[in-house]
């Protein structure tokens, strides 16, 4: 075969080509070109016929005139050569054609040949309620069916005469008409018994399942009881493990079935199952049925098998669904008259519009941004808290429950009141979904990504009847608070942050103009009010800027160092931890960052959804400076707690959340009508999360012992913060009086002195909460089962030396034995299964408005002994946690916070000599400067 190469000589539209390969022997003459010309293709290839003759061996013919020679066009041209190929037809689709596709080639034929593939569709599904996967299997089939019963009826049209043969062609006789629909009503009922089969074969294998797994929990009922009780109740929230670990399905070795299990497993990872007919689509078909069956299990099988410790002990059981297009769950705003809410002062207002950290003083140029008197907090023994106006309480509070007759509501409450118990049902519904610490440096380490050990211990509230209005408020139980510093800052600073400096001045117990009480209760309260379901909410306003987006509302938070968070009755000790630097594990504020996400951002994102505001504001302190403030959107908080910058998620879970609630007040108050109750709450962490709830009928002398149960104690402490100087010379004047001291007193005194390190933090907590007598059942000794020396670090110089005490045998509460053992108690468990668009998830991820999450719970009742049991477990936590104040660090951390202390002073004491020999800095706009 000859190739030609042509070049073109005057561009791409000239005709001149390059014929030097003319003047060789035996080289093709220029009719032979011609020729050649005509049967040039696109790409600029020449293929030779066989039958073309060499110009050696034939003289070449005389040329024709120029005028008759054909114009020709080389590869070269820009004009496009038109194909002699007609336009490929486009493909008929058929059942056998389109599973023989693979995907690709699906996607590319839906694309070009949209209505030839609509076309197909609709005669494959014929408005049956099928997938298309679904149709092209049964069409399948049904040929092969049809290729089989079409083999009788072919033999015998061949034995047929010709002319027999002829007018069956011409014309099908009635006989064969009727066998082609007796085929085809044969083929239909085999399809739908072979669909009817697989779906028993389903539901064979799940009842295997369910009855290995009773029969699994029943083989181990056999155990001792006491034994296991403490493993069954107790939780201590999630394990710190990554957020993509999910817990993984275990073969059942005792099922006979086993092989089933094997080949169902691997038919989920992915793995072929031999002697299973397998078409391209196989995997996509098998995910749309796994959808289904899932559904269909729901709804079939008996949700207490995933707590076969509670087999035994439920009562009663209440089962139903909660989803979020209910209107009744929405958020509605309810319109009343409000006094103006004040604005942040000092041109703050720059922090709401600036995301991330705004530092008071530039560390490097030692600039003040703002006013220096921000930088120093006004003392809490300086401050006149007599003139604020005290915190009213839900069911103290006259507005909200007239409100809440009017709108015909049956439950009211707080922001403060109500934040704990929505914690809870966060962890329910989110199946303890790990906070997102995404936000932090590389540098930072791998941190924790669970809440707290504060934030996961249970909790308790008071539902209190209103007989006159007959309508219930919703109170804190408040049998653990406890006075300190930072609960007083919190009131103090927010004047700072929102009053001139000649009004908070005001405030000052030195000040010759100082604010009176009765002035300061002429300024009425801010608040909103908001309906969900039978709730009615009620959220103080602390500041307002109209340029936000939504209400303009945002709320004050006063945010203290870690050293002053984790020794607050001790907070002198670690008043000289300051922040230094933007990012850190220490003195940074990262570091803040991350323990607000930890153990804030879910308590304040959800005051905000109460208040319906847009944010926060924090402002970081170590109860003596502030440091710096930074305004912290909804968004993100919910990007760190949901994963998702989208409100929508967060939003939807609070509604659901109030709607669950509502169910169990509901479940309550009719059990218990017109009377007081006093709930605890409790979610645990397992395969299945679940929901401890406990109702018990209280008295208003009831509920008014356990509020005031450590009143003298907060009330000591208070006037201690209040009035240092009463302590100091009190002291001052005992040591001045020396006593005469026996020696058997002396030796005790030093005696004392060696164990005052060791058990200051347990006497520390003693003082703070007594031991109540009527406790004795649940905690049986005074020390506690995990080591709290490490709350006071420093003062016990033997503590690396000694050893580690004995571990006390896991706690098993006895009802028979013990005081507060009630019989009147309802005992509750909650479970439930989220479904976001049908779809059963374990829980919802990248949520938008237009998706639909359906919540089916099962609320089941429990016999009065297995709720003791569980009440006595849930308060002994909660002792431990609150009354102990356990926290999830070692004695090494609190050493570490103390030796920062100290090189803060050192720092602190450096820069004020700079500011002494240079003078204080503050930004000025350079327009308002003089030149």
């Amino acid at each position: 075969m000859l190739r030609t190469s042509l070049r073109s000589v005057s561009g791409p539209s000239s005709r001149h080509v390059c014929l030097s390969c003319l003047a060789r022997p035996g080289a093709l003459g220029l009719r032979q070109f011609h020729r050649i010309s005509a049967l040039r293709t696109n790409s600029g290839e020449t293929k030779l016929e066989a039958n073309l003759f060499d110009a050696s061996i034939e003289p070449p013919a005389p040329l024709p005139p120029n005028s008759q020679i054909p114009e020709t066009k080389d590869g070269a041209s820009s004009k496009p050569q038109k194909s002699s190929r007609p336009p490929d037809s486009p493909r008929v689709l058929t059942a056998a054609a389109w599973a023989q596709m693979s995907k690709p080639q699906r996607k590319n034929y839906k694309y070009r040949h949209h209505e030839l593939y609509n076309k197909f569709k609709q005669s494959l599904l014929a408005n049956r309620e099928i997938s298309l996967k679904e149709a092209v299997e049964l069409e399948i089939a049904r040929a092969k069916m049809a290729e089989q019963g079409a083999a009788p009826l072919e033999t015998a049209l061949s034995e047929a005469t010709p002319s027999e043969a002829t007018l069956s062609q011409e014309a099908p006789s009635e006989a064969a008409r009727v066998e082609a629909e007796k085929i085809k009503a044969l083929q239909q009922n085999i399809m739908a018994t072979e669909l009817e089969a697989r779906r028993e074969r389903k539901a064979k294998f799940k009842a295997e399942r369910l009855a290995n797994a009773k029969h699994e929990a029943k083989m181990l009922k056999g155990k001792e009881k006491e034994s296991q009780l403490e493993a069954e109740i107790a939780t201590d929230g999630p394990a710190d493990t990554s957020a993509a670990s999910e817990p993984k399905k275990a073969v059942n070795l005792k099922s006979s079935n086993v092989v089933a299990q094997i080949l169902e497993a691997s038919s989920e990872n992915g793995v072929a199952i031999p002697n299973e007919p397998s078409f391209n689509s196989e995997r996509e078909e098998k995910e749309e049925k796994e959808e289904k069956v899932k559904e269909d299990v729901w709804l079939s099988e008996d949700r207490s098998q995933s707590l076969p410790f509670l087999e035994d002990h439920v009562t009663s059981r209440d089962t139903g669904s909660l989803n979020s297009k209910d209107k009744s769950l929405q958020l509605k705003e309810v319109r009343t008259p409000m006094p103006p809410v004040p604005r942040v002062a000092f041109g703050l207002d720059r922090v709401l519009f600036n995301p991330g950290v705004y530092q008071l003083r530039d560390p490097r140029s030692l600039v003040y941004n703002f006013d220096p008197y921000l930088d120093q907090i006004m003392p809490v023994s300086e401050f006149d808290f007599d003139t604020l106006k005290p915190y009213v309480t839900s069911s103290k509070d006259v507005t909200a429950c007239e409100m809440t007759k009017k709108h015909e509501k049956k439950y009211y409450g707080s922001s403060s009141s109500m934040t704990s118990v929505l914690s809870h049902f966060h962890y329910l519904l989110s199946a303890w979904r790990p906070v997102d610490t995404s936000k932090l440096t590389q540098s930072y380490g791998d941190p924790l990504r669970s809440f707290t050990r504060l934030l996961r211990a249970p909790t308790a509230m008071f539902l209190r009847y209103n007989e006159k209005e007959d309508i219930y408020a919703i109170d804190a139980d408040k049998e653990y608070d406890t006075a300190n510093i930072l609960m007083h800052l919190g009131k103090s600073m927010e004047k700072q942050l929102t009053l001139p400096k000649e009004k908070f001045e005001r405030y000052r117990r030195s000040d010759a103009n100082k604010i009176t009480a009765e002035e300061e209760a002429s300024v009425p309260e801010s608040y909103h009010y908001s309906t969900i379901g039978k709730f009615l909410m009620r959220s103080q306003l602390d500041a307002y800027d109209p340029r936000l987006p939504g209400t303009g509302m945002f709320d004050l938070k006063t945010r203290a160092v870690v050293s002053i968070r984790m020794e607050p009755a001790e907070h002198q000790r670690g008043m000289g931890y300051e922040i230094r630097r933007r990012f850190g594990k220490w003195e940074s504020y990262e570091r803040e960052y991350f323990d607000m996400i930890r153990a804030a951002f879910l308590k304040y994102s959800l005051q905000v959804r109460v208040g319906r505001m847009d944010g926060i504001f924090v402002a970081y302190h170590n109860t003596e400076r502030i440091f710096g403030f930074q305004y912290i959107t909804l968004e993100e908080m919910d990007e760190a707690l949901h994963g998702t910058s989208n409100t929508e998620l967060g939003d939807t879970e609070f509604e659901l959340s109030l709607g669950l609630w509502e169910k169990i007040l509901d479940k309550a108050t009719a059990k218990y009508p017109k009377q007081s109750l006093r709930f605890h709450f409790e979610t645990c962490n397992g395969p299945t999360p679940f929901m401890h709830i406990i109702a018990q009928p209280v008295t208003e002398e009831q509920i008014d012992a356990i509020q005031s149960k450590n009143q003298a104690q907060v009330d000591a402490i208070t006037e201690r913060l209040f009035y240092p100087d009463r302590f100091e010379n009190c002291e001052a004047t005992e040591s001045a009086e020396p006593k005469p001291v026996s020696p058997k007193e002396n030796t005790e005194a030093e005696a004392d002195k060696k164990t005052e390190a060791k058990s200051i933090g347990d006497s520390l907590a003693d003082a703070l909460f007594p031991i109540d007598p009527a406790d004795s059942t649940v905690e049986q000794s005074a020390e506690p089962e995990y080591d709290t020396s490490f709350e006071l670090p420093g003062l016990n110089p033997d503590s690396k030396a000694a050893s580690k005490p004995k571990r006390k045998p896991k706690f098993v509460p006895n009802p028979e034995l013990s005081a507060d053992y009630d019989e009147n108690l309802l005992a509750m468990t909650l479970v439930i299964t989220n479904k976001v668009n049908g779809v059963p998830v374990d829980r919802p991820g990248h949520f938008t408005q237009s998706d639909k999450w359906t919540i089916d719970y099962e609320l089941d009742e429990i016999d009065v002994v297995r709720g003791n049991y569980v009440l006595q477990a849930i308060k002994r936590r909660r002792n431990l946690v609150l009354r102990k104040n356990v926290q999830d660090h070692s004695n090494d951390f609190f050493a570490n916070l103390q030796r920062l202390s100290e090189k803060g002073r050192a720092f602190r004491k450096r820069l004020n000599k700079i500011d002494r020999d240079r003078g204080i800095l503050v930004y000025k706009d350079s327009c308002d400067m003089d030149v």
